[in-house]
């Protein structure tokens, strides 16, 4: 196995051609064509193309999950800073949602990509934590965490889909102002 740094390396390099091109049409063969490497090299790193994602997509989340414990410890902004934030967060790196967007579809339909699907969840904890954290009453946050993880997937899928910011962020805001009134209005 080679050293993690020349992995991380040959990851950045991997990130640019799936941004580009996607999961589906991705292969082995194609990803060695595209970086210059004989395809022996890149098995030592990689088994497959979905070895690839895999690698990817973790990478994605560490970094995400990292953002997100960052802005939701920031005790000195109010909720509608924080969540806002969140969200800045997410569009400033499209691209890992895009890549997680597309695992998802795959993994409905095709085994290769079934344990994407489990990533769904990936964030509920956090949300729920943060919300309780926030004096959100324990037994409503998981629903609450619930919904508010699919609005932002929905949102950031759109803005995915289609490049109108400022329409989705619109709408966002719409959704940080209603769920921040009503905590602060149960709170008083």
């Amino acid at each position: 196995m080679q050293e993690r740094p020349e992995r991380e390396a040959l990851l950045d390099r991997i990130a640019a051609i799936v941004d580009e091109r996607g999961l589906v049409s991705l292969t082995l063969e194609l990803l060695a064509d595209e970086l210059g490497l004989p395809i022996e090299q890149l098995h030592e790193f990689f088994a497959s193309k979905e070895d690839v994602a895999v690698a990817l997509i973790a990478r994605n989340r560490v970094a995400q999950r990292a953002a997100f414990a960052r802005i939701d410890a920031d005790a000195t902004k109010s909720r509608a800073e924080r969540s806002r934030e969140v969200w800045e967060s997410f569009l400033s790196d499209e691209r890992a949602s895009c890549l997680l967007f597309e695992s998802f579809a795959l993994g409905l339909r095709d085994d290769h990509y079934r344990a994407f699907v489990h990533g769904v969840d990936d964030w509920l904890d956090l949300a729920v934590a943060a919300l309780v954290r926030d004096g959100f009453p324990r037994e409503r946050a998981r629903a609450f965490a619930t919904l508010s993880l699919a609005v932002h997937r929905g949102a950031m899928m759109d803005f995915c889909a289609t490049r109108e910011r400022a329409r989705v962020d619109a709408a966002m805001q719409l959704w940080i102002d209603a769920t921040t009134r009503e905590m602060d209005e149960r709170d008083s």
